[in-house]
């Protein structure tokens, strides 16, 4: 899809890291039963593709400016670069509200045989706004009553981009919505991992190992959670347990970060699971032990705790002749990347957390 793979790299600006996380992850087709033909859906596919190519490769048309490229590494939190963290979320506003503008020719277009027409009275299209719609293949006319729009390259279009808009959730953040417009999440659409990223890694065949052995084992997956606000590309694969307890592998792009891709592993009941520490094998136990962090009296886990007499949860573990205190309640189970090995040791400490 993209012309380059820029994961873990440099941009010519802040304004395009920011954009070019819309395009990249810009999921592979997949048509839906709704009640417009086929090839609406493609088209409509194909135009938010150029869409967000164009809009990355000129962030001028949303008006921002293009500073100089920064980001965060893994271990950085917002406060440590506080403008930066500013700066991008305006960005991402931007970005935001170019495209509920799109959703919103969506929602107050009427379908016709010339193409879409917006009455002047439901809502009168912005000129500074209209004025830039040619540049993404959008022609447009004044008439009388309403702005009559043709889409040339993609005259089918139109059909699934009002019907898309119209099933917007207008209690959803603007960030959400927007996303949820862009991949189709609003008519139905869901997308795995592979879906999203497969495209990004020279041998996809571990995510999609990854994927088939979540799905094998009883987790389904989400792209939105209704709990917070979605600002980034994600496939969060989900198991609920008994007395709320869950486990998940959430995988994303997230463009605050100079490594952008991430996969975040979460195993339920972890605390109890290393009470069982020297019922693992030696591979998982050096899995483990690398992943945890060392306990460094921050109070975490006694803070409410008036007696002071209540022991920190920290727990004394061996490995290859190493004794550390390490904390059970920040397990680092996060990567970059998946190889076959990191697979592996995820399937096995899962199976053995579920033996527990």
């Amino acid at each position: 899809m993209a012309a380059e793979n820029l994961i873990g790299g440099n941009f010519d600006s802040l304004a395009k890291r920011i954009l070019y996380s819309y395009y990249v992850t810009y999921p592979v087709y997949k048509p839906v039963s709704i009640e417009t033909r086929e090839v609406s859906q493609r088209e409509m596919y194909e135009f938010m593709k150029d869409t967000l190519l164009y809009i990355y490769k000129n962030p001028q048309i949303i008006d921002v400016e293009e500073s100089m490229d920064d980001a965060y590494e893994d271990w950085q939190m917002n406060n440590a670069k506080p403008e930066l963290i500013k700066a991008m979320e305006k960005i991402e506003s931007k970005f935001a509200g170019f495209m509920e503008m799109l959703i919103k020719i969506g929602k107050y277009g009427e379908l016709k045989a010339a193409g879409l027409f917006i009455p002047s009275t439901i809502w009168k299209v912005p000129k500074a706004f209209a004025q830039k719609l040619p540049l993404l293949g959008i022609d447009y006319s004044i008439e009388k009553e309403g702005l009559l729009l043709r889409l040339e390259k993609y005259p089918n279009a139109f059909p699934v981009w009002k019907l898309s808009s119209e099933y917007e959730e207008e209690s959803l953040p603007q960030i959400t919505k927007v996303l949820s417009f862009i991949h189709g999440r609003n008519l139905g659409r869901k997308f795995k991992a592979t879906q999203f990223f497969g495209h990004l890694m020279e041998d996809v065949s571990t995510l999609e190992k990854l994927e088939q052995y979540l799905e094998k084992n009883g987790f389904t997956y989400v792209n939105s959670e209704a709990s917070s606000k979605t600002r980034y590309t994600f496939t969060k694969w989900v198991k609920n347990y008994p007395k709320s307890e869950f486990a998940y592998m959430n995988i994303y792009y997230n463009w605050r970060l100079r490594n952008q891709m991430k996969y975040e592993f979460r195993l339920p009941k972890f605390s109890k699971v290393l009470i069982f520490y020297s019922d693992m094998n030696t591979e998982l136990q050096e899995f483990v032990f690398n992943r945890l962090k060392n306990c460094d009296n921050c109070g975490y886990c006694t803070q409410t705790d008036k007696t002071g007499k209540r022991k920190k949860l920290a727990m004394n573990l061996k490995c290859h002749g190493m004794l550390s205190n390490k904390c059970p309640l920040y397990p680092n189970l996060k990567w970059n990347s998946m190889n076959e090995t990191e697979l592996t040791r995820i399937q096995e400490l899962f199976s053995f957390a579920e033996s527990c």
